[in-house]
């Protein structure tokens, strides 16, 4: 089965969390970045930012503590396309005012774009790496000579800097899942009825092999929705979830 396979290889399963981001909606939200980033670094200026910007970050500079402003300044950065920003004043916002359904909802859904971005770059990288080959599969057997003169650690130092790229992108869009995760289960501890949550938490866990996770969220949109039109395919994927539900989450390797 699906989710067996995935157990066994122990791989990243991104090309997958492409594909269900591509099926399904993608709310426009926050979270903070991989590796954080620093209020000092939010308060900073920017080259591309407008007017609204900077007059925010005044703000905020001024009453760290002003909730209202934090919003208007991560709706401004995100407006600007500035998604790292965004992301961070989002994050402030949240430490305000950790109830705000809504916003989590927001935060979670811009982790999960940005992923499927880190994770497009991922694949791009490693598909460059792919193009380069031991020369001793590139060259004729015969000609010994040019084997030689082209080793095969030759190739494997053009490639190392490539994969180590394409690692340190899947790196990221697996904490911005992970990120997404956790707004999820915010959200679920203030609207545990809302089944929509649910079905975000379960796809996201699926995609960082969180199998324990995503059980329990396939469970609970089942309990909420007993008539729900997707029913089969999703006691299908409990029952297949079950066993590895056992098991925890799994480490993904590069």
């Amino acid at each position: 089965m699906l989710f067996e396979k995935i157990r066994r290889t122990q791989k990243p399963v991104f090309m997958f969390l492409g594909a269900v981001f591509a099926l399904s909606f993608v709310f426009l939200g926050v979270g903070s970045g991989v590796g954080g980033i620093s209020l000092g670094g939010l308060l900073g200026t920017n080259g591309s930012s407008g007017g609204s910007i900077s007059g925010l970050n005044d703000k905020v500079r001024k009453n760290p503590g002003d909730s209202a402003a934090w919003l208007a300044l991560a709706d401004a950065y995100q407006a600007d396309q500035q998604t790292d920003p965004a992301l961070g004043a989002y994050q402030q916002y949240l430490q305000l005012k950790p109830d705000d359904v809504d916003t989590i909802t927001l935060a979670a859904g811009l982790y999960e774009a940005r992923a499927v971005d880190l994770s497009g770059q991922s694949g791009y990288w490693n598909a460059l790496a792919s193009q380069y080959q031991a020369a001793s599969s590139a060259i004729s057997s015969s000609a010994s000579k040019l084997q030689s003169a082209f080793p095969s650690p030759v190739v494997a130092s053009v490639q190392s800097p490539l994969q180590a790229k394409a690692s340190a992108y899947q790196q990221q869009a697996q904490g911005d899942i992970t990120a997404a995760i956790t707004l999820w289960q915010r959200a679920i501890a203030i609207s545990p009825n809302d089944s929509s949550f649910d079905r975000a938490l379960y796809r996201d866990a699926l995609a960082v092999q969180d199998y324990k996770t995503a059980y329990q969220a396939v469970k609970a949109v089942l309990k909420l929705e007993p008539d729900a039109p997707d029913k089969a395919d999703l006691k299908s994927l409990a029952a297949q979830l079950k066993p590895l539900a056992q098991i925890g989450p799994t480490s993904s390797g590069p």
